[in-house]
């Protein structure tokens, strides 16, 4: 029976002693020697005891029954068991892995999208991106945005008062003429360069009397008639984009003609304009 039942290859060691402990029958088998790894044998190795039935012929003890099951069934369904947990545990790292890529790309887009907007706000270049749908990144799309408009809303506001800044500080405050530096930097522009404008004419204009008229006048009127001299002598050029006429001082201005070379016709018309800007005040 003991010999029957070891074949079956469910056990490791079978022993029958008897009752002072000599072994009467003991079948062992071979070291397990299957599939498994040797690695995995001796990571998982069991520790189970053997177990011990006591023999008996009716009220008589008999002998000692010592079993030990043989584990090799339990190492390969184990390793089978670990192998097919591995292949899912892969399944599943590769199927969140290709959804961790979809979900990275759908929020690396509008980053990216961000970061150029910042770049172009950096170029000053103001642009809207389209909101994405994630409410955080909808959040952080808005407020670049709104700072996007409110830099370039900024800028403009900067620039037209630079611009007229700029202008102050070039321009005399009652007529719009240049200013004595001013006038004399674009005098030394024109005379330096090679263009065909800087031939022409400088005409010299003065307001005798100044004093007397601000006392017959008025302030008020007197630089009323000042701002429209200047008027009346920039619209003589009919070539230049801007006139360029400068305050020397207080009552003498200079003017710059491109392009005249007809003294007398000059002088008409300089005179016309003074007329003109006599009979309007």
């Amino acid at each position: 029976m003991i010999a029957a039942q070891f074949d079956t290859g469910y056990y490791r060691r079978i022993t029958l002693r008897d009752t002072d402990g000599s072994v009467l029958i003991e079948r062992s088998a071979e070291e397990y020697s299957g599939e498994t790894p040797v690695w995995f044998r001796q990571l998982v190795e069991f520790d189970v005891p053997s177990g011990t039935a006591t023999i008996q012929d009716g009220w008589r003890q008999f002998g000692t029954l010592e079993l030990e099951s043989q584990h090799s069934f339990a190492y390969a369904s184990l390793w089978r068991s670990t192998l097919e947990l591995a292949a899912w545990f892969l399944l599943a790292g590769a199927i969140s892995l290709a959804m961790a890529t979809v979900l990275v790309r759908g929020i690396k887009h509008p980053l990216s999208r961000v970061v150029a907007q910042a770049q172009d706000i950096s170029a000053r270049r103001f642009t809207t991106v389209q909101e994405p749908r994630t409410l955080e990144l909808r959040q952080v799309t808005q407020a670049m945005n709104m700072l996007s408009a409110n830099v370039h809303q900024m800028l403009i506001h900067e620039g037209h008062k630079l611009d007229e800044l700029r202008r102050h500080l070039q321009h005399d405050r009652v007529t719009g003429a240049l200013n004595r530096d001013v006038f004399m930097g674009k005098l030394s522009s024109q005379l330096s360069s090679n263009d065909a404008r800087a031939t022409g004419m400088l005409i010299m204009v003065r307001v005798l009397e100044l004093e007397t008229l601000n006392e017959q006048l008025g302030y008020a009127d007197t630089d009323q008639l000042l701002s429209t001299l200047v008027t009346q002598l920039g619209q003589l050029d009919k070539v230049s984009v801007e006139p360029i006429i400068g305050r020397l001082n207080g009552s003498d201005f200079i003017f710059m003609l491109p392009l005249a070379d007809d003294a007398e016709q000059v002088k008409q018309h300089v005179i016309s304009a003074l007329e003109s800007s006599q009979n309007g005040a």
